[in-house]
Order: structure tokens, then sequence, then C-alpha cells
């Protein structure tokens, strides 16, 4: 017997079962599951290069160095076969994906106001499509809500990042040079004005953005290209409020960042606020990582630093002479087992005869200072569809662990997020309660808080709470663990 838990916010799950009334402990085995997203695309009019790949179990892909082995995708959505039903997609350059909703919000470069598959950047404007039940679509469906025209503002977006907690979606909106936020980002669509626009002078082209909802911080990851400014990252606090021409906070620039290295787009951002590393990918061969442990987040005025970053290399080549045909298009960091993915694909060429695999590589141990250099990676990922769906853009990695032995354990209706928790969690019903009894019991069993709770969501505060593991008891729908670090 097994129980398949999700996994989006969980870092840690408890190895022991606290039973609050016997403390017995039980036994059990855990297996962890990758279902993996890949965008993929290029800047040009081929109809068959754009689509949403779907792996549906990839933990144990490996395809090699010279990828003689690879896998065919569980789910492809062609980009391109998607309309409204008035209006096609093009090019998805960004997405994110609401686990807890099974939703995925999708930047797309060119969707079109004349409804022409096109790369025009002046005539083409993007869109955020956005795909409920993503994990069981297949082909060319349409997306459920399309927000897409004049009033949005949209000019060629690429990333986006949605904070759950607030349930803002934030827009790299690249060549408008600006960030677009849409509040109530669960129901926006059509043809709607954002909520806030943020923009400064020098923001240059936004690219990728990143949001830490607990300390309310967007990391923005700028191109070099477009705006007219050199390579940065921008680092914004009071994310949820700001709006209008804001200074960033922070800037990471200068020469020894190695941002304006081989081609200087700066392409994707992340931050590991666990270990206080900053990840940045670029588009030559170099995955970064800066220590922002030294540095104060919260200035009183701005300040810029011209940080050193640790380097990954990401080719295979030691002379270096690949930095156009390897390009790091996107990444995502598995914080709890210090894993990144991330893809490396050719630009341009197209899955020709002979040209290198486009390819999705797996590093472990990111984190750790001894990890540099010219690295190969653990393994990759190569798809058998490859010289039609190509290359790889924003990817997406959703865990599932299965845990064995465990008949007896119950799990709650409800969810509960983030877990582990810094300064608050949420926890979210499926439908109204009313003058529920919530308890928070400590490892001891004792009841250290208590709460009645009415409506769909109630936010715990647990920045003063001591670390370790509680347990969440809600009247008729159950317990829970939340882990607090």
């Amino acid at each position: 017997m097994y129980k398949i838990i999700p996994m989006r916010k969980l870092i840690h799950f408890l190895l022991c079962i606290i039973v609050v009334t016997t403390m017995q402990a039980q036994t059990f085995d855990t297996i962890y599951h990758e279902r993996i997203y890949i965008g993929t695309g290029e800047y040009n009019p081929f109809p068959n290069w754009h689509g949403i790949l779907r792996f549906e179990d990839a933990m144990n892909y490996n395809s090699g160095p010279d990828c003689d082995s690879t896998y065919m995708p569980d789910a492809t959505i062609p980009v391109k076969q998607c309309s409204t039903g008035t209006m096609f997609m093009n090019f998805e350059h960004g997405f994110y994906l609401d686990e807890m909703n099974d939703r995925m919000y999708v930047s797309t470069l060119f969707t079109n106001p004349g409804n022409v598959l096109t790369t025009n950047p002046d005539t083409a404007k993007g869109s955020i499509a956005i795909f409920d039940n993503i994990s069981s679509l297949n082909g060319g469906n349409p997306p459920t809500r399309h927000i897409f025209g004049d009033l949005t503002g949209l000019r060629q977006p690429h990333g986006c990042w949605l904070d759950e907690s607030r349930d803002m979606l934030y827009v790299a909106n690249s060549f408008g040079c600006n960030i677009l936020v849409f509040h109530n980002a669960s129901t926006r669509d059509g043809n709607t004005a954002p909520d806030r626009i943020i923009s400064w002078s020098t923001l240059a082209t936004p690219v990728y953005i990143f949001i830490d909802d607990s300390a309310d911080r967007m990391f923005v990851a700028c191109s070099g290209i477009g705006c007219s400014s050199q390579p940065k990252v921008c680092v914004y606090n009071d994310a949820s409020t700001i709006t209008g021409v804001v200074q960033p906070d922070i800037t990471i620039a200068g020469n020894n960042t190695r941002l304006l290295h081989g081609n200087p787009t700066v392409h994707n951002v992340w931050y590991n606020k666990k270990n206080g590393l900053l990840a940045v990918g670029h588009h030559t061969f170099e995955l970064l990582f800066f220590d922002l442990n030294p540095i104060n987040l919260s200035p009183s005025s701005p300040a810029t630093h011209n940080l050193t970053p640790r380097v990954i290399q990401i080719n295979d080549d030691p002379l270096l002479t690949d930095t156009s045909n390897h390009n790091l298009y996107g990444f995502f960091w598995d914080e709890q087992r210090d894993i990144i993915f991330l893809s490396d694909g050719i630009s341009n060429g197209g899955p020709t005869p002979g040209s290198p695999p486009n390819v999705l590589k797996v590093y472990h141990d990111v984190s750790d200072t001894a990890t540099h250099g010219l690295v190969p990676p653990a393994r990759t990922i190569c798809w058998s569809n490859g010289d039609v769906y190509f290359p790889p853009q924003p990817i997406w990695v959703q865990k599932t662990v299965e845990i064995v032995g465990l008949e007896d354990i119950y799990l709650p209706n409800f969810k509960i997020f983030p877990n582990p928790a810094s300064d608050y969690s949420i926890i979210e019903f499926p439908k109204n309660v009313e003058n529920k009894r919530l308890n928070v019991l400590n490892s001891l069993g004792q009841i250290t808080q208590s709460n009645l709770i009415n409506g769909t969501q109630f936010k715990l505060e647990t920045q003063t709470w001591a670390k370790g593991v509680y347990i969440i008891q809600i009247e008729e729908f159950g317990n829970s663990r939340l882990i607090k670090q």
C-alpha cells in the first residue's frame, strides 16, 4: 500500500511519524518522482519548434553525454496550435507552474493582434496564456484564460512568476522595459490592464523574475539588449506594493560579475534564501553563483555590488570555443536536493544533422563551493522528438514522493504552504469553513496555539516559533505536519 503526496513547497519530509498519544515510531520508505515540463522554441516562424513537453517520471532518465538514449515526452502541447478561437499562441518563452491548482501561466513572445504567425517585434505583442489541468493536457488545447490586448501593456514578455500567497502575477515585459503586475491572477482574463507597472531608467530588458514571497522581495534578471543598458540583476524590496518609477534596492552589475562575458543576454535568476546564494544564467556556457550573505538586502539607500561569482561551465569544450552554440536558456533549482536542471541548446541553427544536441542537464551539489569550473552533469535528458521540438527554454520540475508502508497515515483535507515555513504559512480549505478549531501541537503533544477559523484560508504567523516539527489539527479536517525552519 502507498500514498502519493505532492511536494511543491515541501522541502523536508518528516522521517518519523509523531503519534501524539503513543509516540510510537513508524517504518516506511520514501521514493521520489519527477515530472518535468520543458518549453521549446526559437525566434523563427517554424510552426513545429514550439511546444510544452511533459515527462511524467524522469527520475531515472539519463541520455548520457552524447544523447545515446532519448525519451519520448508523455504529452506534448504544440503551442502554435493552441487557439482561443480567434487568436493563436506564438512562442512560449517562460512559464510558471501553480502546482496546487494544476495551472500553468505561459508568457508568449509573439502572439499577434492580427492572428498571423510572425516574429516581427514591431507587430507582435505577446500574451499570458493560462492552462488549467496542465498535468493532463495533451495536444493543441485552447487556454482556459488569455491575458491579451492593448490594455495589458504586454510587449514581448519573457519570464513570469506567481506570488501564490498574494495571487499576484509578475511579468518580465522585456521589450516594454518594465515589469507588469496583475493582481487576482487566478481570475484575470482578456484585455485587462495591469494593476501596477514597475520601471527604472537603467532597468535594461527584464527577462526573468523570481519572487521570494515570504520576504516580499523580487529578483529581476536584466539583459543588456533592447533597452540600452548593461546586463544586471536588480533586487526590489516590498515587491507587492511598489509601483511606478522605482530604483532597485540592490543592483548586481559590473565587470567582476561576468554578466558581460560572451553573450551578455542574462536570462535567469533564482535566489536560495536558505543559504543566501543567487544563481544567474546567461546565453553562453556559464551558470553563476553569487554569495549574498555579506550583503544587506534592505539597505537604507540603493546600492550596487560588483560581485565575483563562482562559475559552473555547462559546455563540454575545455577550450571554450562554443560560446554561440551553447545557450543556457533556463534552469530550475530543486533546493531540497541541491540539484539544478538547466537547458543547453543551440540557437538559430535548428535541429540539423550533426548539430550539438539540445539537452536538459542535471547538476548535483550546486551549493558546494567545490562545484565549479567545467563540471560534467550527473545526467542528461534528450527527447526523441528533438528534431521537431527545439531547443529547451523554460523548465519546471514538479516532485512527488511515494510513501510506502503507511497504511494508517491520515492525509488531511486541507493544504498548507509554504512548508517548511519561515515567517508564515497559509492553510487553504476546499470549501468555506465556519468556527472550526485549529490547534498547533509541538513534538511533545502540547497545544501551543489555538484558534477559531472561518472562511477558505487562514494565515499562521510563525516568525516567533522555535525550529522544529509541529502538528496542525483542524476540527473535522484532519491533521498535518508543519516544519518551522
